[in-house]
C-alpha cells in the first residue's frame, strides 16, 4: 500500500507555520509510531524483513549511466547491472537542487515547504512541524542502522544542544543510530581533504589541476587524484562498509546500510586509470550561445555569475567534462564492490537495493558548472531500485514521474513499518507495478541565489521567483505568502522551457507574450502545491547561532 497526502484543511498557523493540534490531527494514528517504541516483530517475521542497501552519491548526473540510454560511450557496468536486476526510473526529480534541502526531504519524506529547509539551514527537531527521519522509524522497528559517508542534512540533535561538548562542531543528529561515520574533517584518511593535497603551483601542474577561474569560488573541476584508486576516501568508505557487512555484528537483526559517497562532486579528481577513461577531444561539447545567456532572468543570471565556466577555453571545458565522467565511472566501480559484499552477507534473507544521488549538476551546459538551478541536468536524477522478492519488477523501465520523497515510503513499506500520515511520497514498488495513476508533475524548491520554485510536466519546465526580494534568501513574512499568487507575471522572473521541442532548455519563453496563458496556468498549479495553508517559513538562525 502507498501513502498519499491528505487534502489540506484550513488551519490556524502558528509562528512556526502549523499548529500542533493540526499537525497531530494530520498524522493521526501514526502518532503512536512517532512517539513510541518499536513495533512487535516476532523472530520468524524478523527473518523475512529485507536487508536494505541504500547507495547515495553527490552531484551525479543520470547521463553518466549507460542504462539510461543517453550516451553509449559511458562506462557504468555495476549500475547497469543493478538496473537489469530491478527498475530504472527515467523521470526522477530531487526536491531541491542542493545537498541539504534535498537530503532533508529524502529523510523526512516531505517537501521543502513542509520541512522548512530550502537550502543549507542548520535545523533541529524541536518544532511543532518536525517529523522523525524514516531511519529513526526503521531503528525503532528493530533494524540495525549503519551509514558510511556524507551525511549533510544539518539537522542538530537538539535545539538546546547545538554544539559538541568541545564547542568545535555542530552536534548533528546521527540519522543512522548504530553506526554513522561522517567525520570528514577528522577522518584519518589521506584523501579526506583532497583539495589540500594539490596545493602549490608545482603540484597543481603535475596533477593537471583545472580550477573554475572565472568565478569567486575557484573550485577544482578537473585533474588527477593525488592518491591511488584504492586509497581515496571513496575506497575507504567502501572498505568500512564491506568490513561492517562481513563482521555480522547485527546478527539476526535486519540491516539498513547506507553508503554515501561525496563523488562525483567537486573536487573533480578521478584517480588513475579513471583519469584517462574518456578522451576530452571526443566528449560532446555543450552549445551555449550569447542569446541564451541574454535570456536569463535576474535569478538565473545571479547563479550564472557565481557558477560560470562560459568563457573558459574549449580544451578546458572538454577536460572538465571528461574528468567528471571519469570520476563517475570510478564511483561506479566502488559501488560494485559494495553490492557484491552486500549480496554475499544476506544469505537467505531478502534484500532491497536503491541507488540515487541528492541532485545532478551542470558540466558546462548553460555556461555553468555545479547545481543550484532547475535546469534538467541539475534536478533530473538517476534512480534505480531492485529487490530479491519481486516487489520491484526485474528489468523494468518506468517512465512515471517519481520524486526523492518516494524513498521513505519505499523503505518503510519494504520493512513492514506502518507508514506515518505525514509522508508525501509514494512507494516506488507500487509505482513500478503500475498500481497508481501516474503523477502529472514534479516540483522542486530552493533559496540559493534567490527564493525560487519549479514545476515540471511532460511538456513544460516552469520556474519562478517566490519572494518579492530577488536576491535575498530571507524567510517570507505572513503578509508575503500570497505574493507569488497575486503579482503580475512580469514580477515573477519566470523561466519557461518547451521540453518537447527544446529538451536542452536553451530557449526561455517566460517573457514571450504568446505563452502568457501557459505561464498563468502553470503559476496557479505551482502556487497551489507550494503554498498550502501549513507552509513552513521558519527562521532557524534564531535558534541556531553561529558556531563559536
Amino acid at each position: 500500500m502507498t501513502s498519499r497526502p491528505q487534502e489540506q484543511k484550513q488551519m490556524k498557523e502558528s509562528p512556526h507555520g502549523i499548529s500542533r493540534r493540526a499537525f497531530l490531527q494530520r498524522i493521526g494514528s501514526a502518532g503512536a509510531v512517532l512517539l513510541g517504541g518499536a513495533a512487535d516483530y516476532g523472530q520468524a517475521a524478523s527473518r523475512e524483513r529485507p536487508n536494505i542497501l541504500w547507495i547515495m552519491t553527490d552531484e551525479h548526473r543520470w547521463d553518466t549511466i549507460r542504462a539510461y540510454g543517453r550516451h553509449d560511450w559511458v562506462r557504468s557496468p555495476n549500475l547497469d547491472a543493478l538496473a537489469a536486476e530491478g527498475v530504472l526510473f527515467r523521470q526522477a526529480y530531487c526536491q531541491a537542487p542542493l545537498c541539504v534541502g534535498s537530503r532533508v526531504s529524502m529523510l523526512t519524506g516531505r517537501y521543502p515547504h513542509h520541512t522548512g529547509v530550502y537550502g543549507f539551514e542548520y535545523s533541529h527537531p524541536n518544532t511543532e512541524f518536525s517529523v522523525p527521519f524514516f531511519t529513526e522509524l526503521l531503528h525503532r522497528s528493530g533494524y540495525e542502522l549503519a551509514s558510511f559517508g556524507k551525511e549533510h542534512h544539518y539537522r542538530l540533535a537538539s535545539k538546546d544542544r547545538p554544539y559538541t561538548p568541545d564547542g568545535r562542531w555542530y552536534n548533528v543528529l546521527n540519522a543512522f543510530a548504530d553506526k554513522d561515520f561522517h567525520s570528514w574533517g577528522r577522518a584519518n584518511i589521506q584523501e579526506a581533504r583532497p583539495s589540500e593535497l594539490v596545493k602549490g603551483a608545482e603540484r597543481e601542474s603535475e596533477l593537471g589541476i583545472l580550477r573554475r577561474y572565472l568565478t569567486e569560488k575557484k573550485l577544482i573541476i578537473g585533474g588527477t587524484n593525488p592518491v591511488s584508486a584504492d586509497q581515496t576516501l571513496t575506497a575507504h568508505l567502501s572498505n568500512m562498509a564491506i568490513e561492517h557487512l562481513q563482521s555480522n555484528t547485527f546478527n539476526d537483526r535486519p540491516i539498513c546500510l547506507r553508503v554515501s559517497y561525496i563523488y562525483p562532486h567537486t573536487p573533480v579528481l578521478p584517480p588513475a586509470p579513471f583519469n584517462r577513461a574518456y578522451d576530452p577531444a571526443s566528449i560532446p561539447f555543450p552549445r551555449v550561445t550569447q542569446a541564451e545567456i541574454e535570456s536569463f532572468g535576474r535569478q538565473t543570471r545571479t547563479a550564472y555569475e557565481n557558477l560560470r565556466v562560459h568563457g573558459m577555453k574549449e580544451a578546458e571545458i572538454r577536460k572538465m567534462r571528461a574528468d567528471y565522467y571519469g570520476l563517475a565511472s570510478y564511483v561506479d566501480s566502488e559501488i560494485g564492490r559494495v553490492i557484491r559484499a552486500f549480496k554475499a552477507s544476506c544469505g537467505d534473507r531478502p534484500w532491497l537495493m536503491v541507488f540515487n544521488p541528492d541532485h545532478g549538476c551542470k558540466v558546462g551546459e548553460h555556461g555553468m558548472q555545479e547545481k543550484f538551478t532547475f535546469y534538467d541536468v541539475s534536478v533530473h536524477v538517476p534512480l534505480i531500485a531492485a529487490s530479491s522478492d519481486g516487489r520491484l519488477p526485474r528489468g523494468r523501465v518506468c517512465d512515471d514521474f517519481v520524486e526523492l520523497i518516494d524513498l521513505a515510503p519505499t523503505f518503510l513499506n519494504a520493512a513492514g513499518v506502518k507508514l506515518p500520515g505525514h509522508l508525501e511520497g509514494r512507494d516506488l514498488a507500487v509505482t513500478a507495478q503500475g498500481r497508481l495513476a501516474p503523477r502529472t508533475e514534479a516540483i522542486s524548491e530552493k533559496l540559493t541565489y534567490g527564493r525560487r520554485a519549479m514545476l515540471r510536466t511532460e511538456h513544460w519546465s516552469f520556474e519562478m521567483q517566490v519572494s518579492p526580494d530577488p536576491r535575498s534568501g530571507r524567510r517570507l513574512r505572513s503578509e508575503e505568502m500570497d505574493w507569488a499568487a497575486k503579482s503580475p507575471l512580469t514580477d515573477l522572473d519566470i523561466s519557461l522551457f518547451d521540453r518537447k521541442n527544446d529538451p536542452a532548455e536553451r530557449y526561455n519563453l517566460g517573457h514571450d507574450r504568446n505563452y502568457r496563458k501557459v505561464c498563468q496556468e502553470l503559476r496557479g498549479r505551482l502556487v497551489a502545491r507550494i503554498f498550502p495553508p501549513d507552509r513552513v517559513e521558519y527562521n532557524w538562525s534564531r535558534d541556531v547561532p553561529p558556531k563559536p
